[in-house]
């Protein structure tokens, strides 16, 4: 029989599937809830689809039994990855509705091909050749190097790919990938990549989903961004532009079911296409809980003839990709271990989607939407990076009011992984300055601004060397702050009047949460907040909400927001590390020690971390006397504190000592002991919390034990001693 696409198949229908893996699970979902009955057909014995669906067939692609029993079961199938065969989709279209065509699942197994259709149907793609032997590389143009070959068929997630500098080095790669049809595409200057999903009906129909901004690590898509944005004209001339090529290339296909469409945007602002997906995408899993209609349900809809649904979108999302590599305890060996579910999911708006595959595997793809105003929480980037949400963290609606209060150039106070920072739109120069003002803070001190994980460097840095990328990918979202040389169209009120930048990417759900939802807001997407810490100048930093509160009590009373998210996990502020002057040999320079010591750096790097030198920019909290209680603070050799246990050197009234080692047997009745964790990290975490509380107990001085002098403790002794340089003290031996 001939295809029919006139006739509508009601709920209680079958729908048929080709393959089993995470894609058809969900499509499972998405049909079962329409009432329909899903039959897959899938060689595995298990498969994440055939868990769910009402009938798994357990049969090659191209079984002619397995198909047969497919077409006889089903009304209509689709496929649930573009590399079924195609012959295998001809010969169902023989007996029942077939969607996508084979015609059209056959031109995108084929880069080749692929390339061929969209560049007929007058859209760009990137500089290429179709690499079929050694003597097509040998004539290819200089032009296409450095580029990318990949092969033809079959390549997917990064594999099938190589980078290539020179033609001796793509011949090298062409004779790996065993001399198989590839293509070689020129390198182009990438700025960042977006995708768009379709669905498209028989009767012609086409909606279109909002479009996802996308990173990638490693070749697999790692973070997927839908906001709504208010766009500059440029913009939203670009987002047009990719929509009409996703509707031209799925008419041109005569396309029906749900398609996606990769794009390159590059350096000058154009859009080339990528790659096409005849099937619903990965960067479309936030259309489950974040729009009107999922991608899914739109799959099903288009299958069975059914108007397609509304493609809104109720609320930004953050789609997070989660690998198999989260469920291992170290980066290397075979030991695992359950994320921590609950912690995720501590965050209200997280929604949480596994595949149910029965074991976890390095590289393999456990996609997590997350919708309205939602924090990535820790496993945005490296899952050892970052942390979860704490219970009482703040809502989406309080999320959304501080961002907007951002936009609105106020200020706001909000939680990081290091401590709380007191926020303002960096690129907003009267904001800023409010932050000055209400820390008391000199005009040529410069603030971290604090950007997503989404965030471009590039718009914030004039220049992002290679060193700064390999620390982004060892230490970011974290506590790390990199100066950098700053982009001229940046006002250096962030910077105190310098040529430098220094840019952090928080961890904390609720920062991120926050960032992201302000860069939405932003016409350009790029929104940064200029955030020191949340205290008056020179003063302890702030680890809890309280803390802010009772910092700002004028400013919490006029209306500042003050972002919960429980107590700070790091306690310090963050390691901030020069970049900005590799050009003249200066090398890295550790400006500020912090949570990422000197050592992790070097290991990074491959070269010394250098100290501070005459011509190094200024940065946050690198002045003599810093992060000081109000409480007389005195830092004690051990020589010191012996002296201090007898009596000797000290203030008329009550005094505490501060130490990590356990209390004495006796010491003067005026000494209170105050033991801390012996562990570095710890007793980090602890120290400024602790000092709050000593500052409100009447105590005359707080006398601090010197910790050990390894690197280890290298950050803790810097705080310390800044705190101490605040006051001078009389500590003659009576």
């Amino acid at each position: 029989m001939t295809q029919s696409t006139a006739f509508t198949i009601a709920p209680g229908g079958w729908l048929g599937l080709l393959g089993g893996g995470q894609l058809g699970r969900m499509f499972c979902h998405a049909a079962q809830s329409l009432g329909y009955k899903v039959a897959v057909l899938d060689p595995a014995a298990e498969c994440p689809a055939g868990m769910v669906a009402d009938l798994h067939i357990q049969a090659a692609y191209d079984d002619e039994d397995g198909l047969a029993r497919l077409a006889q079961t089903c009304q209509a199938v689709t496929t649930e990855f573009e590399n079924v065969p195609a012959d295998s989709l001809r010969a169902l279209a023989t007996r029942c509705r077939v969607s996508p065509a084979a015609d059209a699942v056959a031109i995108v197994q084929d880069r080749i091909a692929e390339k061929a259709f969209i560049a007929s149907q007058g859209i760009a793609v990137a500089p290429h050749a179709a690499i079929r032997s050694e003597a097509d590389l040998r004539a290819a143009p200089d032009s296409l190097f450095p580029g990318i070959l990949k092969v033809a068929r079959l390549g997917y997630d990064g594999k099938g790919q190589a980078r290539i500098d020179t033609r001796e080095a793509a011949l090298a790669a062409f004779a790996e990938f065993g001399g198989v049809a590839c293509v070689l595409e020129a390198l182009m200057p990438l700025d960042y990549e977006i995708s768009v999903v379709i669905a498209r009906g028989f009767d012609g129909a086409s909606v279109v989903f909002p479009v996802a901004r996308n990173v990638h690590r490693d070749g697999i898509l790692a973070v997927s961004t839908a906001a709504p944005v208010k766009l500059d004209a440029a913009h939203a001339e670009r987002q047009a532009q990719a929509t009409a090529a996703a509707q031209a290339i799925a008419q041109g296909l005569g396309y029906h079911g749900v398609l996606c469409v990769e794009f390159f945007v590059l350096k000058d602002g154009s859009l080339i296409v990528n790659e096409i997906a005849p099937r619903p995408h990965n960067s479309g899993h936030y259309t489950m809980d974040a729009c009107v209609t999922s991608q899914f349900e739109q799959q099903a809809r288009a299958m069975a003839g059914l108007p397609l649904g509304a493609t809104d979108l109720l609320a930004p999302a953050v789609m997070l990709n989660l690998l198999g590599d989260i469920w291992y305890a170290a980066a290397t060996g075979d030991a695992q271990r359950e994320p921590d579910w609950a912690a995720a999911l501590a965050v209200p708006t997280a929604k949480l989607h596994l595949y149910g595959k029965r074991e976890a595997r390095r590289r393999c793809n456990r996609p997590r939407p997350m919708p309205p105003g939602s924090p990535p929480p820790w496993a945005c980037r490296r899952p050892s990076n970052a942390m979860p949400a704490s219970p009482d963290s703040a809502s989406a609606a309080d999320i959304a009011d501080a961002a907007r209060r951002l936009l609105a150039g106020e200020l706001v106070a909000f939680p990081t992984e290091t401590v709380y920072g007191l926020g303002a739109d960096a690129e907003n120069p009267q904001a800023v300055a409010r932050i000055y003002a209400a820390k008391g803070r000199p005009a040529n001190h410069p603030v971290i601004v604090h950007i997503a994980p989404q965030g471009d460097l590039s718009y914030w840095a004039a220049e992002v060397p290679p060193e700064a990328r390999l620390l982004i990918d060892a230490f970011w979202p974290g506590p790390l702050t990199l100066i950098l040389k700053r982009a001229p169209h940046i006002a250096d009120t962030v910077s105190g009047g310098q040529d430098s930048i220094g840019i952090r990417c928080p961890s904390h759900p609720v920062a991120q949460a926050l960032l992201a939802a302000f860069a939405a807001g932003k016409p350009n997407g790029q929104g940064g907040v200029a955030a020191p810490s949340a205290n008056k100048f020179g003063q302890v930093s702030p680890t809890r909400a309280d803390h802010v509160r009772g910092e700002f009590p004028d400013e919490v009373a006029a209306g500042m927001p003050v972002l919960e998210g429980g107590a700070s996990e790091v306690g310090i502020e963050s390691t901030i590390l020069d970049l900005s002057r590799l050009d003249r040999g200066a090398g890295p320079v550790l400006l500020r020690p912090g949570h990422i010591g000197a050592a992790q750096i070097e290991a990074v790097l491959g070269v010394q971390v250098f100290a501070p030198d005459a011509a190094a920019p200024r940065a946050s909290g690198t002045l003599k006397a810093h992060y000081a209680p109000r409480t007389a603070l005195e830092l004690a050799s051990d020589a010191r504190l012996q002296a201090v246990l007898q009596g000797r050197g000290l203030p008329p009234g009550k005094v505490v000592v501060v130490a990590y080692t356990p209390p004495p047997a006796a010491c003067d009745a005026r000494i209170q002991w105050q033991q801390v964790p012996a562990d570095p990290a710890r007793y980090a975490q602890a120290l400024y919390a602790l000092l709050r509380d000593l500052d409100g107990r009447g105590f005359e001085r707080i006398i601090v034990q010197a910790p050990p002098a390894d690197d280890a403790w290298h950050a803790v002794n810097d705080r310390i001693g800044r705190a101490a340089a605040a006051f001078t003290l009389d500590t003659t031996d009576l």
